[in-house]
């Protein structure tokens, strides 16, 4: 290194120095962004954080809102799998949450991604049918589930109106142990469009140029649906298996229309909790909520760690 070299090198050491005393001190600008983000804080640790301490400390109590907390102790987690009442409950509630979870995922989730498939097609109108089929999301739930209620009435709603002016015999719909779930279920269709539009959004993101390429190597619309677009979509395809999970075991809406069916054929784990919320039986509830909680971290974590089969595009 020559002289004028080391020179510049000492006049830039200098001239650093001096522009970082000239800078204000790194805890002279903290206090800004704490400033800042401090109503977001605060709403998390009011509205998130002191709910949830409170309903961990009510779960391992005998609460009723009226009298203070008292019996500190494991006795509600206990008396889930003791008592015969509450054990029946638990396990029909997991039972059927179960048999929802599984429908949202090998049902919905496949209905809708074929769903997406056909309405992915360059056709002159196809912008009408996305919309057509995505308007059934944008009625409210408690909408939804009274108009649900009023057309499967088993004696006076227009679903078994149709069905005896053709002919058929009155289908029992909600009023019924052995048809309310499946109709539950059914009804579910009635969703669709929300992870349709998350499917058609994925599916305007896969390159062009792979398609073409399939066309010269003479693959028809089967090998490109398995090899180009199934592997492009991972990322929506994960980001869906989480949501399904997520909304599969905190379904509530059923309890909207008929409450817990007949003979508890409705019953599922929310469903359960707040049956107990209702009663006043809030350590209870809250037990259960915190069961709830640890079962929808755990299946998480699970489908986390297993999440290799997703393609990224940074993995090219």
């Amino acid at each position: 290194m020559n002289i004028r070299t080391s020179v510049k090198l000492d006049d830039a050491g200098e001239a650093a120095a001096v522009a970082e005393k000239k800078l204000p001190k790194k805890k002279n600008r903290d206090w800004v962004g704490w400033v800042l983000i401090a109503p977001c804080m605060l709403g998390i640790l009011i509205f998130n954080v002191f709910p949830m301490g409170m309903s961990l400390f009510y779960s391992f109590t005998t609460y009723d809102v009226i009298s203070p907390p008292r019996n500190f102790g494991v006795h509600n987690y206990v008396n889930v799998f003791t008592n015969v009442i509450l054990r029946e409950k638990f396990f029909k509630s997991l039972w059927h949450t179960g048999v929802y979870l599984v429908y949202c995922i090998a049902i919905g989730g496949v209905l809708s991604y074929v769903l997406a498939l056909f309405l992915n097609q360059k056709v002159k109108g196809m912008s009408m049918y996305r919309v057509l089929y995505y308007l059934p999301v944008l009625l409210p739930p408690v909408c939804s589930a009274i108009v649900w209620a009023d057309i499967t009435d088993p004696l006076y709603g227009l679903a078994n109106s149709l069905l005896m002016r053709m002919g058929l015999e009155a289908y029992p719909f909600y009023s019924d142990p052995n048809t309310a779930l499946p109709t539950m279920l059914i009804l579910g269709l009635w969703g669709l469009g929300s992870g349709m539009m998350l499917w058609i959004a994925q599916f305007q993101n896969i390159p062009e140029a792979l398609y073409e390429a399939a066309d010269i190597e003479g693959a028809n619309a089967i090998v490109k649906c398995f090899r180009i677009t199934i592997p492009m979509s991972t990322p929506t395809i994960f980001y869906c298996l989480i949501n399904s999970i997520i909304q599969g075991l905190q379904v509530f809406g059923p309890y909207l229309i008929t409450g817990a069916g007949p003979d508890d054929s409705l019953l599922f784990f929310t469903t359960n909790i707040y049956i107990n919320h209702r009663d006043f039986n809030m350590g209870l509830a809250c037990a259960l909520s915190w069961m709830l909680f640890v079962v929808i971290a755990v299946i998480t974590m699970i489908v986390y760690k297993r999440s290799k089969w997703v393609f990224y595009g940074e993995d090219i």
